[in-house]
């Protein structure tokens, strides 16, 4: 899964439960989703910092990790 497939999924589960437009980092994130979003960013990380920053939704995902940590 991609930074952007796991945003995106993400976000359609919000809108089926509790999206309301808050920015990305004030929803929480479940304890599953939590560890396959870290999983995600450390495999998605060792592809190098320049290719890391061209992924769709990568910042994204980094904010909502960071708000959950």
């Amino acid at each position: 899964m991609t930074p952007y497939e796991w945003r995106q999924q993400f976000l359609t589960n919000l809108s089926l439960e509790y999206a309301d437009g808050r920015p990305l980092y004030q929803y929480r994130v479940s304890k599953e989703q939590f560890e396959a979003l870290s999983e995600l960013l450390k495999l998605s990380s060792l592809i190098g910092t320049r290719e890391v920053l061209t992924m769709r939704g990568w910042d994204a995902c980094f904010v909502i990790f960071a708000a959950e940590w």
